[in-house]
């Protein structure tokens, strides 16, 4: 085995990933009716690794990559967008801020736009503020977990509006990831492309009455509403993310996976630390049931967090023994560095239990 070099590697990894969000995107056009709904679950996904990738390349090639800049104002929407992933893990905003910028933010726009245009006063109790869509009766998505994975201020989202906005931004992402690989063939499939119409159902819902009933109850709509998002998060990695059967999308769904389940149970766990008095038992319950399961404990095992910093920033983590990976192996031996796994079965484990973890949130959320 020859190990990879550093540069190698990073190269490599982002590579990867460009290839399956190129593909991703440009299978939307054959995606047609689900196409919306696959690109509002991927959007945090898609600016996790445009933000990552553009700063690795910037250092290891600045001459090369000078020309692939983004819009003016879209690199901050990129970056905001990409924090997101990090959930309760955000030092930007940290629990209090993200449930301030849901309760003042997010809440408030939707109101604006969908009720407070409403003239009769009678009629507004019934006007719907928010919209949720399911996958096979499980939530994948909301319109808030939508304007929280944008990074798009909430209070000009709807004035300029949304089908706009995400079609200006996801046309610069695809012209970045296609200026970086070889664009797909007009007929890439991704899990887009694998999806049925009729597994999907929306909904429009009144927030105030939605998020004042499951996850934690009446007294909590902010802690709901982010519940709600990982909730959506956690069914996109277990029920979409598969249906993409493509060899060369295993790693980058490994990848998507292991980020999302481990930024669950990192936030529920501070989530505990910081408002235990705010939770109730049947919430206690549901997450000490996650935060007891072995293999959840062993993918959030401080010692092996250097994955999930390789995985979320490409460059190796310098606790990685770079001699013992290698380009041919998959994730180029990372599982079994940290983890004393073949990749094969530490998939087959993340998929088990992001599978649980999805379960776990559909039953804590019914109302």
């Amino acid at each position: 085995m020859t190990a990879a070099t550093r540069d190698a590697l990073i190269r490599d990894a982002i590579n990867a990933d460009a290839v399956f969000a190129a593909r991703f995107i440009r299978s939307l056009r054959e995606a047609r009716s689900v196409a919306p709904t696959a690109l509002f679950c991927m959007f945090a996904y898609l600016s996790l690794f445009a933000y990552e990738s553009h700063a690795r390349l910037k250092k290891l090639d600045p001459s090369a990559i000078s020309d692939l800049t983004f819009t003016a104002g879209a690199t901050d929407l990129i970056a905001r967008s990409r924090h997101s992933l990090k959930l309760f893990e955000d030092t930007r905003r940290g629990v209090l801020g993200q449930l301030k910028f849901f309760a003042d933010e997010v809440a408030p726009a939707h109101h604006r736009a969908f009720i407070k245009p409403v003239r009769l006063p009678l009629a507004s109790l019934w006007k719907a503020d928010v919209g949720l869509t399911f996958h096979n009766g499980n939530l994948i998505n909301s319109t808030f977990a939508t304007t929280f994975a944008l990074g798009y201020p909430p209070a000009r989202l709807f004035l300029d509006g949304t089908g706009e906005t995400l079609n200006k931004i996801a046309q610069e992402y695809g012209a970045y990831f296609g200026s970086i690989v070889t664009v797909p063939h007009p007929g890439a499939r991704s899990f887009a492309s694998a999806m049925d119409p009729s597994d999907l159902d929306s909904r429009d819902v009144r927030s105030a009455t939605w998020f004042r009933h499951g996850f934690n109850g009446n007294a909590t709509p902010a802690i709901n509403m982010l519940l709600s998002t990982f909730h959506g998060l956690a069914n996109t990695c277990n029920q979409l993310l598969g249906l993409d059967t493509t060899n060369a999308s295993r790693p980058t769904i490994f990848k998507l996976r292991y980020l999302t389940v481990y930024q669950i149970l990192r936030s529920l766990t501070i989530l505990t630390n910081e408002h235990a008095n705010c939770l109730t038992d049947r919430s206690r319950t549901h997450i000490d049931k996650l935060m007891t399961d072995p293999e959840a404990i062993r993918l959030i095992d401080p010692a092996r967090k250097p994955l999930r910093n390789t995985l979320m920033h490409y460059g190796p983590d310098t606790r990685i023994d770079l001699s013992q990976l290698a380009l041919n192996r998959p994730l180029y031996g990372l599982i079994e560095e940290v983890f004393q796994l073949s990749f094969d079965e530490m998939e087959q484990r993340l998929a088990k239990l992001t599978s649980r973890v999805a379960d776990e949130l559909n039953q804590w959320s019914k109302r």
